[in-house]
């Protein structure tokens, strides 16, 4: 892996082809991030490479509904992170 900070496949950006995922790099890249976190999960790369998920599974602990014995409650939460390319107006004043 090149740098995880920087996971685009060079290849295709310096050649002005398009700005996509290395889908390995980002998988992997995202995988350290979770386990960085100490949090399990799942990772997926789009098929055009321009776009990354991340699936979170854990478990919260409950406050209340510890009195009728369910300490904890299953969670999972998930992201999508998309490149995007280019400037098609000005930042504001």
């Amino acid at each position: 892996m090149r740098d995880n900070r920087q996971a685009i496949d060079p290849t295709k950006a310096v050649t002005g082809q398009a700005i996509v995922t290395d889908p390995q790099d980002a998988a992997v890249a995202a995988r350290a991030y979770l386990r960085s976190a100490s949090a399990t999960g799942s990772v997926s790369v789009s098929g055009d490479g321009k776009s990354v998920t991340v699936t979170v599974n854990g478990s919260s602990d409950t406050t209340f509904l510890s009195a009728v014995g369910i300490g904890s409650l299953p969670v999972t939460g998930h992201a999508t992170a998309t490149l995007l390319h280019g400037v098609t107006a000005p930042e504001g004043p």
